[in-house]
């Protein structure tokens, strides 16, 4: 069993230097990758990435909204929500068995998908989803949303989950 320490102070005791960012950097680069493969789509961009957060920007006509990523561990992903937009299209294409428990904080969100199907969030709201036919627009009738999204990578998560 492999145990990971994120504090530096810790982890020197069990690690060389080197060996200790390969599998830091290893672990925070698969499940990111994991995520890409997904394609968020072509108004989504990366801006901002160091260890274990990374900083999403989807730009629209409308507005523009954030999405921070951490990594809590391999398969599990918290994933901050901010949003201020008037509407967007949604290109996000699942590509792994995704889990995702949504919470609105503040403001609401419409989505309908390709399929017509459609769901809505307002503040309190928590929604449980496989992100399966993500892609379709999104609405932001108050022109923002601001949740949190806790995203469980089927397989990782799992294998994960059995070594705690």
């Amino acid at each position: 069993m492999v145990i990971y320490y994120y504090d530096w102070r810790t982890a020197q005791k069990f690690f060389d230097e080197k060996t200790f960012l390969e599998s830091w950097y290893r672990m925070n680069k698969d499940i990111f990758d994991t995520l890409d493969k997904a394609g968020f789509g072509s108004n989504v961009h990366e801006v901002a990435a160091e260890g274990e957060c990374r900083v999403l920007r989807l730009d629209d006509e409308s507005g523009e909204g954030f999405m921070t990523m951490y990594r809590v561990f391999d398969g599990v992903y918290l994933m901050y929500n901010d949003f201020h937009l008037k509407s967007c299209i949604s290109e996000y294409q699942n590509a792994e068995t995704i889990l995702c428990i949504d919470h609105c904080r503040e403001g609401r969100i419409e989505h309908e998908n390709s399929f017509g199907n459609r769901y809505y969030m307002e503040a309190g709201n928590l929604r449980i989803d496989r992100r399966v036919h993500h892609e379709g627009k999104v609405d932001l009738p108050l022109s923002h949303y601001h949740g949190i999204t806790i995203g469980f990578v089927q397989d990782m998560a799992q294998n994960s989950l059995k070594t705690l």
